[in-house]
């Protein structure tokens, strides 16, 4: 039985529904607590992990300097529904501040390839005190933007789930408490 939205957000369809399949109610209030456990321990490490905290701390302290393409390659990848990711893999190289020659590689994932060819000037970000850690900006902000839309996505999925839950919980004490469901 799928569930519909219009069964979660008002009681009355939540109840009948419930009433309908006990058994289904209990195995989805269970399968909906361990899905919010699981994301409410997931999603903080994610943000945490070390392949985001560099592109945040890029962000918030890089500095913008302007590059040299010097490889570029575009890979395609299946999506879904005849749809294809593009993978744009740009090798760079920058001048650092203290004149040294600094190479670096970042890809971008989207809907087509970056219009970027070898031998184009390009933006890095680098860190100050470690030239060696940067990014092809063009990648630093699709990665942002992934990161952002698993959180945006995350707060759409997660107070469903406690709705949910709260659903659960209100169909369980009306169980209990109507003279239809209670024992003879």
């Amino acid at each position: 039985m799928v569930f519909r939205i219009k069964t979660l957000l008002f009681q009355e369809n939540f109840d009948k529904a419930s009433d309908a399949s006990p058994f289904g109610a209990h195995y989805r209030a269970a399968g909906t607590l361990v899905f919010l456990l699981l994301c409410t321990a997931i999603v903080p490490l994610a943000l945490n992990h070390p392949d985001h905290r560099v592109p945040r701390y890029l962000r918030d302290h890089g500095v913008l300097t302007v590059g040299v393409a010097e490889n570029v390659h575009v890979k395609t990848e299946p999506r879904g529904r005849g749809t294809r990711n593009y993978i744009t893999t740009v090798d760079y190289r920058f001048a650092g501040p203290d004149g040294k020659i600094y190479h670096g590689a970042s890809s971008f994932k989207g809907d087509k390839g970056q219009p970027v060819a070898a031998g184009d000037s390009i933006k890095v970000v680098y860190d100050r005190d470690s030239p060696s850690t940067n990014f092809w900006q063009t990648a630093l902000i699709g990665m942002e933007a992934g990161i952002f839309g698993g959180v945006f996505a995350a707060g759409l999925v997660i107070p469903l789930c406690i709705l949910s839950l709260y659903r659960y919980v209100r169909w369980r004490q009306y169980r209990r408490t109507s003279p239809a469901h209670s024992p003879a």
